[in-house]
């Protein structure tokens, strides 16, 4: 993909972007600086603006465009880890989540130039002189044979090696195009081209190269990025394999392989399995990279998002205290990563019931990203939108409604009107109406969010039947019980497709199913469905569970209402 020249202006100053240095450093700047919204960014740095060439001023979504050519081409910007950083779910019993990157070659010139005829310089040093022609034998026969034969083989060869630093140039730039696009949140596009570079690198490198491993990294992170858990954990495997095989158990990237995994886990509610991977990553980074290193923060700061969500908050505030020093210790604190600890230490907080804590540690947060990223940044809308949840934990209904607003305000510039965050946004602004007795308006928002992720994701997605199955809390708070099992079924639906039967969500709504079904005296319906519920949680906790002690009495009532018992 060959780039035109682009000078970028901005309120910070003039960016005239002429070599991959200076690329590289927009790339950077591109989370902390002037690129103020999502439209601004795409059209800067997608596929079809760079190509253009010209002068953009990067002021809102008013962008200035004037000629200016003159070629430069880009290296590929490796996916780097970033910190994880604690959001809001979509789930209203989970307060977190994770959120979780050429010049032609002067030697190829050289090659396709055609060479001079080499002088012929006798052992006498007899310039120009006319030598006797000599008697051709059978060996100067085989000589000459064997000689047109290794000419021939050289000049395959040295095709073949052009043709792979082609494809191999290629790849790059599919990587550098990918990266540009995951960064603006084009998850789908990205994957296309990250694909297209995986295939190129199995073609020219091999299945065990190390190159090989990161693009099966890269393609893991998108799909887990889209919650398509099963899938991610398959290319990830896949790179750890690799690497496991070409760089052993003690390196940084074996490390980097370990918590991404760990990561996939985490989103699938396999905590146990995601602490012993975020473990097997710690490790190895104090071996290889020592305690101050910013890597070493991250395997931090996942484990205390894992550990607060099983409840071990006082184990995660720990954690998460460590990641923050080190992030002190190494950024200073006027940092995107040292705001995304306050943060992560602000959920726990707030799942303590601290939520004042939680406040003035989202505020800490809040203070960096505002001068660090500017108040309209990804960051931003995350932090507005815990504050928003923490006041609404303290039933303080309308300072939440504000903070939301900011929140899905930002999230419009940031992000546009059809991306997850704003739907997750909308979701919370729901809640809080829910809880205001504003039913209308919340199954309004509802169905907003719905559309986006239906649009984002396809039908078959958790977000999906989260917001279905909190449709059929409004709905049956509106006695449309009629209505809410439908939006139940299509809840439990989509939850068996994609977490299987034997899961949490799917007990719930059986359960859920079952009381309605009591309530329009459908007593055999509610028993079947109280009976799946039973059995799943059964499978889950075990006996002794309060899910488990408290069915049973619903499958009695059930029975006694019909006259049964």
């Amino acid at each position: 993909m060959t780039l035109k020249r682009v000078t970028i202006t901005t309120d910070g100053g003039v960016y005239d972007i002429r070599n991959q240095v200076e690329f590289d450093r927009l790339l950077i700047a591109l989370d902390t600086k002037f690129l103020e919204t999502a439209e601004t960014k795409l059209r800067v740095l997608g596929y079809a603006s760079l190509a253009d060439g010209g002068t953009y001023t990067a002021k809102s979504s008013n962008i200035a465009i004037n000629e200016a050519p003159t070629s430069v081409t880009t290296h590929p910007h490796v996916v780097a880890d970033s910190a994880t950083v604690q959001q809001p779910a979509t789930n209203q019993s989970n307060r977190g989540q994770e959120k979780q990157t050429h010049h032609r070659n002067d030697d190829d010139a050289e090659a396709n130039k055609k060479r001079p005829a080499e002088k012929i310089f006798d052992n006498n040093n007899n310039k120009g002189k006319k030598k006797k022609p000599r008697q051709p034998s059978n060996d100067d026969d085989t000589s000459t044979i064997s000689s047109d034969s290794d000419d021939a083989e050289e000049i395959n060869n040295n095709a073949v090696e052009r043709t792979k630093k082609t494809q191999l140039r290629k790849c790059k730039e599919f990587m550098n195009a990918g990266n540009i696009l995951y960064k603006l949140s084009n998850c789908a596009e990205a994957l296309n081209l990250y694909q297209e570079a995986l295939e190129i690198r199995l073609k020219v490198l091999g299945d065990n190269h190390v190159d090989t491993a990161q693009s099966y990294e890269t393609i893991g992170h998108v799909l887990s990025n889209q919650k398509k858990n099963a899938e991610a954990l398959k290319m990830l495997q896949a790179a750890l394999d690799i690497r496991l095989k070409a760089l052993g158990n003690r390196h940084a990237d074996t490390a980097t392989s370990y918590n991404s995994i760990g990561i996939v886990f985490n989103n699938q509610m396999k905590y146990d399995e995601a602490l012993k991977m975020y473990q097997e990553s710690l490790d190895i980074r104090l071996e290889v990279l020592g305690n101050r290193h910013v890597g070493t923060s991250e395997c931090y700061n996942n484990i205390g998002i894992v550990l607060n969500k099983q409840k071990e908050h006082e184990k995660a505030i720990t954690m998460h205290q460590k990641a923050l020093d080190i992030r002190l210790s190494v950024f200073g604190n006027s940092h995107a990563y040292t705001a995304d600890s306050y943060l992560n230490l602000g959920v726990v907080f707030d799942d303590q019931h601290k939520h004042e804590k939680a406040m003035k540690t989202y505020q800490k947060a809040l203070d960096i990203l505002l001068a660090v990223c500017g108040n309209r940044h990804a960051r931003t809308h995350h932090t507005y939108s815990n504050m928003g949840r923490a006041l609404e934990d303290q039933k303080k209904y309308k300072e939440a409604m504000m903070m939301f607003q900011k929140a899905v305000d930002i999230g419009l510039e940031v992000f546009g009107n059809r991306h997850e965050n704003v739907a997750n946004t909308y979701c919370y602004m729901a809640c809080v109406l829910e809880k205001q007795i504003k039913r209308k308006e919340a199954l309004k928002m509802y169905r907003k969010a719905v559309d986006i992720y239906v649009e984002a994701h396809g039908e078959e997605h958790e977000d999906v039947a989260n917001t279905y199955r909190n449709m059929g809390y409004v709905l049956e708070d509106q006695l449309k019980y009629k209505e809410a099992l439908k939006m139940y079924r299509k809840a439990v639906d989509i939850y068996v497709e994609v977490h299987g039967e034997e899961h949490e969500h799917v007990g719930n709504i059986y359960y859920n199913m079952g009381y309605i079904s009591t309530k329009q005296n459908q007593h055999t319906e509610a028993r079947v469905m109280y009976q799946q519920a039973l059995e799943i949680y059964l499978e889950i906790h075990g006996e002794g569970h309060n899910d488990v002690a408290d069915t049973p009495k619903q499958i009695a009532q059930s029975l006694e209402l019909e006259g049964r018992l």
